[in-house]
Parts: structure tokens; sequence; C-alpha cells
């Protein structure tokens, strides 16, 4: 079964169209996107020192030309931001990102920014923090929870909670299986089911801590049930992962997620039904 991965990081291997082959190692190429997706978030990401509108741009218009070539072999792409630093603490910028087709909006990256701390430095969302989700809420974006600290976490748990509208952690683990900061706790999954949200199980082996993606779905599932939980591979923004490549999951992952004990429908919940009832079919 093709399925739907809620988070990708090939827009920042490739500058320009032609740079998307299928040579060279790439974990998503045009060959095993169109063999194995359904539907494929590509986050525009960068590190603070690089975040801004110019580079926004240039990656969005990036991301359009390679929209294009998916449609052609019937992949549907979605555009994110990984490291709302890019907005320059301007609301129209913020604006300007979600009439560019971003429906997930990913605050922080490691190290924290002006909307908030990260898993790895601690603190709350800043003033502009709140201010930014709230936007998304009313606008009917997805807060992307990833990389945020737990304290941040229940700040947009709340708000959320506030406007009964979902937010995401597109591509983290279950930190009781793997106790990384990255991954969530318990409570921070059954918040994010309760507002009708998704966690994304990624790939990263530091993130999975010996178990497999389909050993921390089916723990989710037990944890915040079946309809909260999808995947958040972390392609190409990790320098290996427990699948080679999308063709390669595309293979594996729905036998792993069988011998993992779990039933047809949630399979199929997993790997589609629920990203598409998120975003909209």
């Amino acid at each position: 079964m093709k399925y739907c991965d809620l988070h990708c990081d090939l827009l920042d291997k490739i500058r320009t169209p032609a740079a998307w082959t299928d040579e060279g190692d790439l974990q998503i190429t045009p060959a095993s996107l169109c063999g194995g997706v359904f539907l494929q978030v590509f986050a525009v990401f960068a590190e603070n020192t690089r975040a801004d509108m110019a580079y926004f741009r240039a990656k969005a218009s990036l991301f359009q030309k390679i929209k294009a070539r998916a449609a052609a072999c019937g992949v549907r792409a979605v555009l994110s931001v990984e490291n709302g630093s890019m907005a320059e603490e301007r609301a129209e910028n913020v604006g300007e990102m979600l009439a560019a087709g971003v429906k997930l909006f990913g605050l922080v990256w490691n190290g924290g920014n002006a909307l908030g701390g990260a898993h790895d430095t601690g603190g709350g969302l800043t003033a502009w923090g709140k201010t930014v989700v709230e936007f998304l809420a009313a606008e009917g974006a997805l807060p992307d929870v990833s990389h945020l600290s737990d304290a941040g976490f229940a700040e947009v748990a709340a708000i959320m909670k506030a406007c009964r509208k979902p937010f995401v952690a597109s591509h983290s683990c279950a930190r009781a299986l793997c106790p990384h900061s990255r991954n969530l706790t318990d409570g921070q999954l059954r918040a994010l089911a309760d507002a009708g949200g998704l966690a994304g199980v990624n790939f990263y082996p530091p993130f999975l801590g010996g178990f497999s993606p389909a050993q921390h779905i089916a723990y989710m599932i037990d944890i915040c049930g079946e309809d909260a939980v999808a995947l958040g591979s972390d392609f190409d923004g990790m320098a290996g992962g427990y699948y080679k490549n999308c063709a390669d999951a595309a293979q594996r992952i729905e036998g792993d997620l069988e011998r993992a004990g779990l039933f047809s429908r949630q399979i199929e919940k997993v790997l589609q039904q629920n990203v598409l009832r998120l975003l909209g079919d």
C-alpha cells in the first residue's frame, strides 16, 4: 500500500529541479516517490542562521516544480515549514507562507528561536509564538510541535484546545520507548489525539531507540488510539534511516505493521486515512 508521509527534507538537499534525479544518495528520488508514496509533505527547513523570507521564497518556488512532477505520477505534494524564524517576526510573512500553500508550520528547530524554546533548550512560547499559533488556528493551518520544548507543547495544546482545532507532531516517536527529548510523552500523545491531530513516526534510529517504526506505532496506538498516528519519515533529513529510502519503506512497512500486531483497518489509517482526514481528501 502506498503511504502518506508528514515530513521530509528533500527541498533542503536540492537547489534546482534538475538536481532531483534517481542518481546519487537521495532517500526520496522521483522513481521511489512515484512507486511508493500517496501523499508527501515537503518541508522548507532552515537553520536559524539562514532562516529568512528570501530563503523560504526560493524553496517554495522549488516546491512548486517538484509538486508538478509528483502530480504527473499521481503523488499529492503538500508544503510545510520547519523553523518559524523564516517569518522574520512579521505576521504578513506568516500569511504569505500560508498563501504559498503551507499547511504544517513547524514553530522551532533545534536551539529555539523567537517563537519559543526547543526540545534541547527548554522554555515555552514567546508572546510572538503564541500570536503565531493563534493565527495558524484561525487560518486553518496546523502548528507542528516536533522540535518544540515540553513547555511549548503544553501551551500549543492549550491554545488549540480553546480553538477546538488540531495540531501535529510531524516527525516524532514515543518517549516511553526511546527517552529522547525529541520524542513525545504519553501525555503529549493523548493531547494530540484529544485535539484531533496526528503524530508522525520518525524513521531516524536515534529516535527509535532500538525499536522499529512499527513498534513505535503499535505502542502509540495503545496510548492515543488508531486515529492519531501516522508516518513522518524525516527522509533526506538524516544520514541513515530504519528504511533505506521511500521505496524500501513502501515495500516493507505494511508487513512490519502486521507483524507488530496491527489490524488491516489500523494499517490503512496509519498509512493513508489519518493524514487524508486531517489534510482533506
